[in-house]
């Protein structure tokens, strides 16, 4: 299970948020947040809740940010298609 970087960036964006504005709401710098979006940095528990909270996704969605690994090595998001597998719980 991994979790899905660009679905972060996304959500981030679709909502008008800068990262300037979400390392703000996190207590960080710009910086260590660009680094944890581009996954140079892993996202702790408590900074994701948080960056829920900003983004106004209940914690019963957290779902979109995951995907898993198939066995050929492929990824997808979880319940979504992708290189023709169907993924899901």
């Amino acid at each position: 299970m991994g979790f899905n970087l660009r679905r972060l960036k996304y959500e981030r964006m679709s909502r008008n948020i800068s990262q300037e504005e979400m390392a703000k709401c996190l207590g960080m710098n710009h910086t260590s947040y660009w680094k944890r979006e581009n996954g140079r940095v892993p996202i702790s528990v408590n900074e994701f809740i948080k960056i829920l909270k900003v983004l106004d996704i209940p914690e019963y969605e957290i779902q979109i940010f995951l995907h898993k690994e198939l066995p050929n090595g492929n990824k997808t998001c979880v319940g979504k298609k992708l290189n023709g597998f169907k993924a899901g719980f």
